[in-house]
């Protein structure tokens, strides 16, 4: 049976996590679960995080689910588990945007880790957009400064001008 949850998105295929991270805001908090529907500590796991994922409203909660019952898309599943290097689960990816800021295995006992890893995502969000931020006035004093420097070479030529003219 599938492992419930009230907090966490499921995305059913690698192609839907590509996309939700190639669509990620910059200014977005994402924590994916990669869990299997054989795994006990999965299972125990899955309320706990839950209660995680209710102190954070503002962050992005999903899951991938593998299933190993020999159909195609189980087996997909399988290998792109395996190509991300996941041994043990339930493993969490939390991302910033569309870079991964952390990732690990959380068991019972590491809630707390997930907590100052989602924290530590949440800084780096922060840091992102006030970068963003930054670059946004420096674009804009840098579009200032060249205005003003057009209009101080536009007068220095109406003088240079006038001073040709006033020696002829």
């Amino acid at each position: 049976p599938p492992i419930a949850s009230r907090y966490f998105e499921s995305l059913l295929t690698p192609a839907q996590f590509e996309e939700l991270l190639e669509k990620a805001p910059s200014d977005a908090v994402s924590i994916i679960k990669f869990q299997a529907t054989y795994c006990r500590t999965c299972r125990a796991t899955a309320p706990l995080l839950d209660r995680v994922a209710k102190k954070y409203p503002t962050a992005k909660f999903y899951d991938l689910t593998l299933a190993r019952d020999g159909k195609a898309a189980g087996e997909r599943m399988y290998r792109f588990f395996k190509s991300r290097g996941i041994k043990e689960m339930p493993y969490i990816e939390v991302y910033a945007g569309s870079e991964r800021v952390e990732a690990e295995v959380v068991v019972p006992s590491g809630i707390v880790r997930l907590q100052q890893m989602i924290a530590a995502a949440q800084e780096t969000k922060e840091l992102l957009s006030a970068a963003a931020k930054g670059e946004a006035e420096v674009r804009k004093v840098a579009v200032q400064l060249q205005k003003e420097l057009a209009a101080a070479r536009r007068a220095e030529a109406k003088a240079a001008a006038a001073a040709e003219a006033a020696a002829v």
